[in-house]
């Protein structure tokens, strides 16, 4: 991948089997923007008949909203922006380690690209969509 900032890395995985052994992919880039992370917790409170009121705690008990990923200033001939279509065109599940080794496994579900027109080459702007289940 070529690189218009210097940009550091965030390496993907991918797993290999049911063995839930996961394997080397690629590497993404570092987003440009700060990350909202939301766990949702699954717990409902119910009415119960008489008018009481109780708890459903379900066997998952908290669940983890879309994270949506942005990189500024792209470079139009970036292998990134391959790797990031082949994602989502593939559904592909992956592990994303960061630079300080946390991991998020999920998939890539959408893929924007804005054209900057009034740069000198081809640059765009990338937004992207990540369902994260762990």
């Amino acid at each position: 991948m070529s690189s218009t900032f210097g940009r550091s890395y965030w390496l993907t995985y991918q797993a290999t089997g049911s063995g839930g052994v996961w394997e080397l992919d690629s590497q993404i880039y570092r987003p440009n923007a700060n990350l909202e992370q939301t766990r949702t917790g699954t717990v409902k409170q119910i009415d119960l008949a008489d008018g009481s009121r109780g708890l459903v705690i379900p066997e998952v008990t908290m669940v983890y909203d879309p994270i949506t990923f942005s990189w500024m200033n792209v470079q139009s001939t970036d292998a990134f922006l391959t790797t990031m279509e082949n994602y989502v065109d593939n559904g592909t599940i992956i592990k994303i380690v960061d630079h300080l080794g946390n991991s998020m496994v999920g998939v890539f579900s959408d893929l924007k690209t804005t054209w900057q027109i009034d740069t000198i080459g081809d640059y765009f702007d990338v937004t992207a969509q990540f369902l994260r289940v762990l």
